[in-house]
C-alpha cells in the first residue's frame, strides 16, 4: 500500500503497482487490433518501458531524475 505523505497527492492509502492491470488491458487490445503494425509494436515497447519505470518507482521511490531520463528517452521510438 502507498501511504500518503508530503509529496503524494492522495489522502488515503492506495494500492501500488495498479498500472500492471491497465497495461495488460491496453496491450491486449492493441495486440488484438493490429499486432503486426510497426507503430503498434513501437507503442507497446514504449508502454513496456513506462511500466518498468512505474514498478521500479513504486518499489524504490525514484527521484525525478531517473524518471525524467527514462520517460524522455521514449520519444525516439515513437
Amino acid at each position: 500500500m502507498d501511504i500518503p505523505e508530503a509529496r503524494k497527492v492522495h489522502a488515503a492509502p492506495v494500492p501500488r503497482v495498479g498500472g500492471i492491470a491497465m497495461v495488460a488491458g491496453i496491450a491486449t487490445a492493441l495486440l488484438v487490433w493490429n499486432a503486426g503494425s510497426r507503430q503498434i509494436q513501437a507503442l507497446l515497447l514504449c508502454i513496456g518501458v513506462l511500466l518498468v519505470f512505474g514498478v521500479w518507482d513504486d518499489r524504490k521511490n525514484l527521484s525525478s531524475g531517473p524518471k525524467f531520463v527514462g520517460r524522455s528517452s521514449l520519444w525516439q521510438w515513437l
